[in-house]
This record gives C-alpha cells, structure tokens and sequence, in this order.
C-alpha cells in the first residue's frame, strides 16, 4: 500500500491483508497487528475518517517533509509565470469555475519555484493544467521570450493518455526517472538534458 499511498485507511490495510494473508485470518487478528506495527513505528497513526483510522509510515512522512522543504527553497526569487495582462484577459474569457480560477491565478502569479497543488480526485486538476499549458503557449515572456516548455508527469498510463489527448507533452513519473537514471548512469554517453526551462507538472 505505501508504494502507491501515501496514507491508507484501516478499512484498505484489513482488506489488502485478508486477501495476501496465508492460511486464515480475521480482522481482529490483523487490527493487532497493526497495533503492534504501530508500537514499532512502523506505521504512524493520522485523523480518523469514514473507513478508520487513516495510517502513513515513516518513510512516506519523511518525503512529504522533504518536499515541503524543497517547496520553500527560493521562495519570490522568479518572476511570474506570465505577465499580469496575459493572465487577466485569459481568465476573463475562460469557461473554468471560478475556484478553477482563484487556483490559476495563484498559481500563474507565483514567484517561487516550486507550487503545490492539491485537490480530490475528479476536482478539476487536469482541467487547470491545460489551461496552464494554454497560458504559457501564449505567454511571450516565457516561450518565445526564454523558451520554457510544460512537461507533464503523470503516476498512470491512463492520466498520460488523457493529458496527451489535450495536447500536453506528458510520460509516467517512472518512465521520466528511469530516462534520467539511465542517462546519468557511467555507460552513458548522451550528457544529461538541461531542465532550466522546463515546468514541470505532476
């Protein structure tokens, strides 16, 4: 499960155990495991929701605080994605709701370097990435003025489909690392891609 999540409910744990479990089991058997899970650290205890006690691990906190910090590095030392005019006249013509466009021009005014998104899924977000795309197609301070490019990576092959379907350069975030790794192996020959003007989504 903590390949895939970064947190998981009770619910998922018991089920995902029962099903990989040899030889019978029960629920209550597998709560105390998990308790005993927890008393190792193993497993960190979150917020209760729905379908229980929502748990992470040590190590998925430890990249979630390992982002955040990456997040805050630089912070106002970049200049707007696009220029206040361009993306003013694109939000007073765009069809997206209107929290669609609070989040777009948030996101398009930031100075930093890296911006977090986060919303549930079926919420809208590949929505906003294309309209970022658009924005930064016409934004002549970027583009055609510094050359700067979206990349879209996406964790399935599905979302890669759809991101494609409109119009937007994307590949899994496994393809992505395993293009890198090998271009910076010692048998390489290929010099590593310069990424300064790319913008990448995830």
């Amino acid at each position: 499960l903590s390949e895939r999540e970064a947190a998981f409910d009770h619910k998922t744990v018991v089920e995902t155990a029962l099903k990989y479990a040899f030889g019978s089991t029960s629920s209550t058997a597998i709560t105390e495991v998990v308790k005993e899970f927890e008393k190792k650290g193993d497993l960190i205890r979150g917020v209760y929701s729905r379908n229980g006690t929502l748990w992470t691990t040590k190590e998925a906190l430890s990249l979630e605080r390992e982002i955040i910090s990456l997040a805050k590095e630089d912070k106002g030392s970049f200049k707007p994605y696009v220029q206040p005019e361009v993306l003013n006249q694109h939000l007073s013509e765009s069809a997206i709701r209107e929290d669609q466009k609070l989040a777009l021009k948030s996101w398009m005014g930031n100075q930093d370097r890296v911006t977090i998104l986060q919303a549930p899924a079926g919420s809208g977000k590949t929505t906003l990435l294309m309209e970022v795309s658009i924005l930064l197609e016409t934004s002549k301070t970027l583009l055609q003025g510094e050359g700067y490019q979206l990349h879209c990576l996406a964790p399935t092959h599905t979302a890669v489909k759809e991101l494609k379907a409109r119009g937007m350069t994307a590949q899994t975030l496994q393809s992505f690392l395993g293009e890198q790794k090998e271009l910076l192996s010692k048998d390489s020959v290929t010099p590593p891609p310069n990424y300064s003007k790319n913008h990448f989504c995830r």
